[in-house]
């Protein structure tokens, strides 16, 4: 059986914002934030071709993930398929066992889907992914598709809007 952990890597930045209603008009009001992470994901025992692992990546309560987030890349360590889903309960709605097929609309709430095929590649999407969260975190499913068994570690980088 395959266990995980996560670790964090905060980037030196943060950009703050301050929201106002429509002028003449009350709106809500309040502050923001847009806070570039770095977030490991390290699968830390052996994970068997085709088996698929269940977790979540959240930055942790001193730098949330954010109720939306914008998914800017993804790295993998080794040849692996990851799902990336808004909650739990769409990761659980989702029985694909293989890529290369769509989700239904009654397994809505797929926010990102990757195929790595060798170690260390980076995908940056263009345009980026959206993403509104359940939770403060994104809940992923990933599946080994090398022909060993491996560890993986999984990076994501993330840019969050922290409303205050």
């Amino acid at each position: 059986m395959a266990t995980a952990s996560s670790g964090l890597a905060v980037m030196p930045w943060t950009l703050h914002a301050n929201l106002q209603g429509p002028p003449g008009q009350p709106g809500p009001a309040g502050a923001a934030s847009l806070r570039r992470q770095s977030i490991s994901h390290a699968i830390t025992s052996a994970l068997p071709p085709g088996a698929p692992l269940d977790f979540s990546i959240s930055a942790g309560p001193s730098a949330p993930l954010g109720p939306v987030f914008l998914l800017l890349a993804v790295l993998a360590s080794g040849p692996c398929w990851l799902r990336i889903y808004r909650s739990a309960t769409s990761r659980a709605a989702d029985p694909r066992s293989a890529p290369g097929t769509s989700p239904t609309a009654a397994r809505a709430g797929l926010v990102a889907e990757f195929v790595f095929s060798a170690a260390g590649e980076w995908i940056h999407l263009a345009p980026v992914a959206v993403a509104a969260s359940d939770a403060g975190a994104a809940f992923c499913r990933v599946v080994s598709t090398a022909s060993d068994s491996q560890s993986l570690t999984l990076s994501f980088d993330v840019l969050s809007l922290v409303l205050a």
